[in-house]
């Protein structure tokens, strides 16, 4: 059985899915969100607020191509809500891209309000387990 929080992070995957995300976050999303991207990445950023946070995935989209985030995991922890993610999508070259994600989201008062991505689920499980409370005014 899930926690409201767990359903949360299921529905802004479902919300990704259905081509709805950005309805699903007028009110699933806070407006001073974070949003982490994967330290991996060689021009890894963090943005703040919902718009900032919507238009990196824009531009995620403008990369990879409209794709697809099947959630495979969902595990309540001790300060997160940990999703395993595996994308595919086809790249506007034509390759069908596959990988893994591992998500951290944080909520607060039924909003998401932090999200971190990982590339490494070890990481991932430790961050989710970490005391980072947000203290937004």
């Amino acid at each position: 059985m899930f926690t409201r929080e767990a359903d949360l992070a299921r529905a802004a995957f479902e919300a990704w899915e259905n081509g709805k995300l950005r309805e699903w976050a007028t009110d699933g999303v806070h407006p001073d969100v974070d949003f982490h991207d994967a330290p991996e990445l060689p021009d890894a950023q963090v943005m703040r607020g919902r718009e900032a946070s919507l238009a990196r995935m824009d531009e995620f989209m403008e990369q990879l191509g409209r794709f697809s985030i099947p959630v495979c995991e969902v595990l309540e922890r001790a300060h997160g809500v940990f999703v395993r993610v595996a994308p595919t999508s086809r790249a506007p070259s034509g390759v069908t891209l596959d990988w893994e994600v591992f998500c951290v989201m944080r909520f607060q008062e039924g909003r998401l309000i932090e999200i971190r991505n990982f590339f490494d689920r070890d990481t991932a499980l430790e961050e989710a387990d970490l005391d980072r409370s947000i203290s937004h005014h």
